[in-house]
């Protein structure tokens, strides 16, 4: 059976631009059912413009690499790791431009067995690091293929896959979520990945949503190749995971030591949510709203999985309603 055409499409709009909305539009927009809109404040093009990146826009600060972050019970978490953990191979082995990269991983930490009963079944070359290497503090100590992503490389190649399906990208503020249905004709599908905004933005006003501060230091050296939260980006810089202050301020006591390798100092709020990621279907009146957002510091890393699963969702939310489209 052919393709919809354009026109025969679904028109969903995904309000926002970060690592989620943009996986998450693509996604849609390659099943050739839906045609997607991305709206946001801030979008990737502002990247390279004359003006400071948003803070409020996480996506832009991150390390990023792939380690897992769910436990045992988080099994919708776990899978979407999973999912993106393949992805995320394949990306690396056939599209360099993208900016993934598979290294190895170096991972410790105090919750013995763990990584190894998440990983057993999936992660490449796992292997423990002897006792007598990890460093002090530590109950357990593993190491791995894993993944690193440059995100200010990868965010581009995904808005470029995303419109060179087809897809558009608007930049504007909204108010109200379903505004976004003014940025596409016949819009009665709205997919909600506005992360932090959605505590404040009408329609949603998710009072789980706090942000969680992370601060790291991107560096100059092209001699580190292993990734622990020392994260090399694959361009000769490193990116530093850094614990400080609830503030957007960095202190030069901090960093006194890396100054003369120091390019810049980055400040941004992780979208973090009290019950976990949310990614449901709710209608509103005629129009049918998805929700993801919430991933907080592992967006990246579950980022393919979460999208495949709201693909998924708002396939089946679907089925039964009657929308100007072709039939899924």
């Amino acid at each position: 059976m052919a393709s919809p055409t354009p026109s025969h499409r679904i028109a969903v709009v995904v309000v926002g631009s970060g690592v989620i909305g943009l996986t998450t539009a693509l996604s849609l927009q390659r099943t050739n059912r839906y045609s997607v809109t991305v709206v946001a404040d801030d979008v990737v093009a502002d990247l390279h413009g004359p003006h400071n990146i948003s803070q409020d826009w996480a996506s832009p600060f991150a390390g990023a690499n792939w380690r897992s972050f769910a436990t045992i019970e988080q099994t919708e978490a776990r899978a979407a790791e999973e999912e993106a953990y393949f992805k995320f191979r394949d990306i690396a082995r056939t599209t360099p431009e993208a900016g993934v990269k598979i290294v190895d991983m170096v991972d410790f930490g105090d919750a013995p067995g763990e990584c190894e009963m998440l990983h057993r079944n999936y992660v490449a070359n796992l292997q423990p690091i002897d006792k007598a290497e990890w460093p002090a503090g530590a109950s357990m100590g593993y190491k791995y293929d894993s993944l690193i992503i440059n995100v200010l490389q990868y965010l581009p190649w995904l808005t470029e896959q995303f419109t060179a399906q087809g897809g558009q990208v608007k930049k504007a503020r909204l108010d109200h979520i379903l505004d976004a249905t003014h940025y596409a004709d016949n819009c009665k599908v709205v997919v909600n990945c506005t992360a932090m905004g959605s505590r404040t933005l009408g329609g949603v006003l998710d009072k789980e949503m706090y942000p969680t501060r992370g601060q790291t230091l991107l560096v100059n050296a092209p001699s580190q190749t292993k990734c622990t939260y020392v994260i090399p980006r694959g361009d000769g810089t490193v990116i530093l995971g850094y614990e400080g202050r609830y503030s957007r301020d960095a202190s030069d006591a901090d960093v006194e030591a890396l100054r003369n390798k120091l390019i810049r100092v980055n400040v941004a709020f992780r979208p973090s949510r009290r019950s976990g990621p949310r990614l449901e279907v709710e209608n509103k009146g005629d129009v049918v709203v998805l929700h993801n957002y919430g991933q907080s510091s592992f967006g990246y890393q579950s980022s393919w999985g979460y999208a495949f699963s709201a693909v998924r969702k708002l396939d089946a939310a679907l089925l039964n309603r009657q929308l100007p489209s072709a039939k899924l």
